[in-house]
């Protein structure tokens, strides 16, 4: 008799969950590195790559590429099994070029790429991956490296839920293999959070180490000059550092950090709110870059210059027209190289907007009446005195700004001013040369241009010293083998200041670095202009 076997009964679940944990363990990743094929499709660049800006061999590795293959294929790493590949360290440039030449020329040699696959450890272990190789084959930014340290910073601190120092820091980066110390690492924090949202043009540019050193030097230097004259100050700034200090820095910003332009705008700015010289702000910046210490002394005559300037204003009951230009910093401001009446001290009403010049028809300039652009002041005759007048307040203005003001003397005849000779040592470093020798020059142009020998012998009289003498005493540098040399640089510094005047980033901008020394410039050609016209341009009137 046969027996009837019984069924077996089968758990369905059971084998279900078997076979998912099959399927399972077939798509996680390898445990230990291995090395798989990959496509284009399923690769992706790093989410955190530190270089932001295209590998300066760029075009040199996709030609490379292009012909030989890839000879060293990109590590690769994902942060799950279920998320697309991704770099590990160093190659997003090769996965640029492939994607480029595969669009190009539909190869599947540059679609399908044979990959070393590591494991996925942590965030910090894929950024330092990128960071040491970056590093390895250089070409980077600092303010990309900055950015980076950034990131990495905070994952550490994220870890620990506080801050931790940049000390502790830079050894956790040390141990990751990117080497790194507390210095270099504050350099790095200091320009991703302090300086890339002032100067960013000069960071993506390029500016490295010793931009990034010298202006945080700088910062620390103005500082503790600012505050020792701010402790014995007995009135506030009138602008706070705080204000001025990112305000020029973003103002400066360029693709080449021009250091010169940079410090002679903070020096006028720190000047004016302090109370203090231009030349003393610099003379006392310089000190303390050296190792010295701030003396903590404000001038006794705060205002630098300025009783020569109030006592040179003229009297309450003499008009002054306020609608033309704007006190900025104590100082008449006007758009540079445009001509300009002044703010301070007009002794009498001109109607400027319809003066004519020596050689204009005036017969086509429309009535007031009829000319909505004209300002209507009330009508007097302007004299050589008013014109001499306004001449020597700018230029003293000008020279004060310099802090050459005891280099310049009033004189009843001429432009009404006279500057003494200087010796290049007590003028600022950078450019400012060039408006004293501008004021030289003026002078001996206006007295060469004397018809009458005796006006120009009288004119050339007032000179305390040759005009050899006055370039000898600035071009001190120059090269005493080389015939007129000082006249050549003579030559240099006029045509910069002109350049400097007709160029767009100067006319009208008030933000300029030197706007206001050109719109004194400006304000003392207005005046020269005056005196020209009432003399019919025959300046030897103005010596007699």
């Amino acid at each position: 008799m046969t027996t009837k076997r019984k069924a077996k009964t089968i758990d369905l679940s059971e084998r279900l969950n078997r076979q998912a944990r099959q399927a399972e363990i077939l798509s996680s990743d390898p445990a230990v590195p291995t090395r798989i094929t990959v496509t284009l499709d399923e690769l992706t660049p790093y989410d955190r790559n530190p270089r932001q800006t295209r590998n300066p061999k760029y075009e040199e590795i996709k030609e490379s590429i292009r012909h030989r293959g890839l000879d060293h294929a990109p590590n690769i790493t994902r942060r799950s099994a279920g998320e697309p590949y991704m770099i590990k360290d160093g190659g997003n440039t090769r996965l640029e070029i492939l994607n480029e030449l595969y669009q190009e020329t539909g190869d599947e040699k540059f679609h399908r790429i044979d990959c070393m696959f590591h494991p996925w450890v942590d965030e910090e272990d894929a950024i330092a991956g990128h960071l040491v190789e970056n590093d390895m084959r250089g070409g980077m930014l600092l303010i990309e490296r900055a950015l980076a340290a950034k990131t990495w910073k905070a994952m550490l601190d994220e870890k620990v839920s506080e801050p931790i120092s940049l000390r502790q820091a830079a050894e956790a980066m040390t141990a990751r293999g990117w080497k790194m110390d507390a210095g270099n690492l504050s350099v790095l924090i200091f320009s991703a959070e302090a300086l890339l949202p002032l100067i960013p043009d000069a960071l993506w540019a390029g500016a490295g180490n010793p931009v990034v050193k010298k202006i945080r030097s700088l910062e620390k230097a103005y500082k503790d000059y600012w505050e020792s004259i701010e402790s014995v100050s007995p009135e506030p700034p009138k602008e706070s550092r705080q204000s001025i200090w990112p305000r020029t820095l973003s103002e400066c910003d360029d693709i080449q950090f021009d250091f010169d332009s940079f410090r002679d705008l903070v020096d006028l700015r720190i000047g004016d709110a302090l109370d203090v010289s231009f030349n003393t702000v610099r003379a006392e910046v310089d000190a303390i870059l050296a190792g010295g210490k701030p003396s903590g002394i404000k001038p006794a005559n705060p205002l630098y210059g300025r009783d020569r300037l109030d006592a040179a204003k003229p009297s309450a009951t003499e008009n002054t027209n306020n609608e033309t230009f704007e006190q900025v910093g104590g100082s008449t401001f006007a758009a540079p190289s445009q001509g300009a009446t002044l703010t301070s001290g007009r002794t009498t009403e001109v109607e400027t907007a319809t003066l004519p010049g020596p050689n204009e028809n005036t017969s086509h300039t429309p009535p007031p009446e009829n000319n909505p652009t004209v300002h209507k002041t009330k009508k007097s005759n302007p004299t050589i005195e008013v014109y001499r007048d306004q001449a020597y307040r700018a230029a003293l203005e000008l020279m004060t700004k310099l802090g050459l003001d005891p280099f310049i003397e009033k004189i009843d005849d001429g432009l009404g001013f006279l500057v003494m000779p200087v010796h290049n040592a007590q003028m600022l470093k950078g450019n400012h040369r060039r408006y004293y020798v501008y004021l030289v020059n003026l002078f001996v142009i206006t007295c060469t241009n004397c018809v009458e020998p005796a006006a120009q012998e009288k004119a050339f009289a007032h000179l305390p010293f040759s005009v050899d003498t006055y370039l000898d005493h600035v071009y001190h540098e120059r090269d005493p083998n080389v015939s007129g040399h000082a006249v050549q640089m003579m030559v240099k510094d006029l045509f910069a200041l002109q350049w400097m005047r007709s160029s767009p980033h100067a006319v009208g901008n008030r933000n300029h670095s030197e706007a206001i020394l050109l719109s004194l410039i400006s304000q003392i050609e207005f005046a020269v202009a005056g005196l020209r016209h009432l003399t019919n341009d025959d300046v030897g009137q103005l010596f007699q």
